[in-house]
């Protein structure tokens, strides 16, 4: 990715944890969002891409963000608010993570609030 271009997603996704760390009533946390250039940082053993990783530690309110960027360059602008929402989500579900719950529910329950959060901007 050329910088012209890392810093046009950057900018997107920046301004989208912005508006949503308000909206969800995140401001309190401690939040550091890292964005990187390497798609290989973010591969499965899947072969599936992913276009962030959250690590949160609700005792401390603190949590880290990691951005895939090439990835986020090949979103349109609601499936990158989606994704970024869904991303802030699993901080407001990290108290509730076990091991059992992260592999089996998680990911459907910060899917699923990210839809009814994203809903609720229209009304």
């Amino acid at each position: 990715m050329k910088r012209k271009s890392y810093r046009k997603q950057r900018r997107r996704v920046a301004q989208l944890f912005d508006t949503w760390t308000y909206r969800l009533g995140l401001r309190w946390w401690t939040i550091r969002v890292l964005y990187y250039n390497r798609r290989k940082r973010f591969k499965h053993a899947a072969d599936h891409e992913t276009f962030a990783r959250v690590y949160a530690d609700w005792r401390y309110l603190n949590a880290t963000i990691e951005i895939n960027l090439p990835c986020a360059k090949r979103l349109d602008d609601a499936e990158l608010e989606a994704a970024v929402v869904h991303e802030l989500c699993h901080i407001l579900v990290n108290e509730m993570s076990t091991t059992a719950l992260r592999t089996t529910g998680e990911e459907h329950v910060c899917t699923t609030l990210a839809q009814a959060f994203i809903w609720t901007r229209t009304l």
